[in-house]
């Protein structure tokens, strides 16, 4: 027994100085690496959430930018009222750009209904009938 003790204790001694020797350059080098990899790691899962953020206030701001323009257009729209309502030239002047604006829209359809009828007159589409039942029904409005 005294010789199986002696290899064996030559065996654990030899075990312990290899493991001694292997750990530090072997594992210890994996350990660095792996710690070096989970750092890398938090840092790209931080820069991912900074971006997301980011992409989340520049829609919060584009949506108030909006949000902004429309309150802008409101008000600029009733100080014009609440100006046009103190001045009664203002106020003829607002309804004859109203008459306008319908008169110019009437022309508009009229315009239209007439290259309508040109095309149809080219390509023979409608009778002659049916477009001035159209036109006197635009000249009424």
């Amino acid at each position: 027994m005294e010789v199986r003790e002696v290899i064996e204790k030559e065996f654990l001694d030899n075990y312990k100085e290899m493991k001694r020797m292997v750990d530090p350059l072997v594992f210890g080098n994996l350990k660095s690496e792996t710690e070096m990899l989970v750092k890398d790691a938090r840092i790209i899962l931080h820069k991912e959430r900074v971006i997301e953020e980011g992409r989340e206030v520049i829609e919060e701001t584009k949506r108030n930018e909006e949000a902004e323009e429309m309150l802008k257009k409101e008000i600029v729209r009733d100080k014009r009222r609440e100006i046009i309502e103190k001045d009664e030239e203002l106020q003829r002047m607002e309804k004859e750009i109203e008459e306008l604006k319908a008169e110019g829209q009437r022309a508009k359809k009229l315009r239209d209904m007439k290259k309508e009828e040109l095309e149809c007159e080219k390509y023979g589409y409608k009778t002659e009938s049916k477009i001035l039942e159209e036109l006197e029904f635009v000249r009424n409005k």
